[in-house]
């Protein structure tokens, strides 16, 4: 029995390691996950001084799409840098069954009433709450408008 087990632990990392190695080079949103890896971190730990960067258009929809696993950060909050002279935040919330109904939301840290003289949109975002789906309005970055 442990045999079986270690053999399919061994197996899939070397699937995870395979994985990564294939998809090293692939480009989304106009950048690599090397890059994307690079100039943006998973947790405020690991952002440090990145917390005042400028970041780009580019990078912010390379976050949403690309991000750390949506369903590894339910909970969390992290700060991606500024853009407009604004934080940018994501916040991972879940509904009843974490982490499955996580969802990620990528928002200006700014109130509504500022929102649109500031450069941003105001969405109505789906966000988990409980059993149900409620719509709450968040200030978002433009290249996100309609996304979430």
């Amino acid at each position: 029995m442990e045999t079986r087990f270690f053999t399919y632990v061994k197996g899939v990392a070397a699937c995870i390691g395979f994985i990564s190695i294939l998809f090293s080079n692939v480009v989304f949103a106009g950048i690599t996950i090397e890059e994307f890896i690079n100039t943006m971190g998973a947790t405020d730990a690991d952002n440090g001084n990145k917390k005042n960067k400028a970041i780009s258009e580019k990078e912010i929809l390379s976050y949403y799409y690309s991000g750390p696993y949506v369903h590894d950060m339910w909970g969390q909050t992290v700060e991606l840098g500024t853009h407009n002279n604004m934080r940018v935040i994501a916040e991972h919330p879940c509904g009843d069954v974490c982490p499955a109904y996580t969802k990620r939301v990528i928002r200006y840290d700014a109130p509504l009433k500022d929102c649109v003289a500031r450069g941003g949109v105001i969405n109505l975002v789906g966000v988990p709450s409980g059993i149900l789906n409620a719509a709450d309005k968040y200030c978002v970055p433009k290249i996100l408008n309609g996304y979430q």
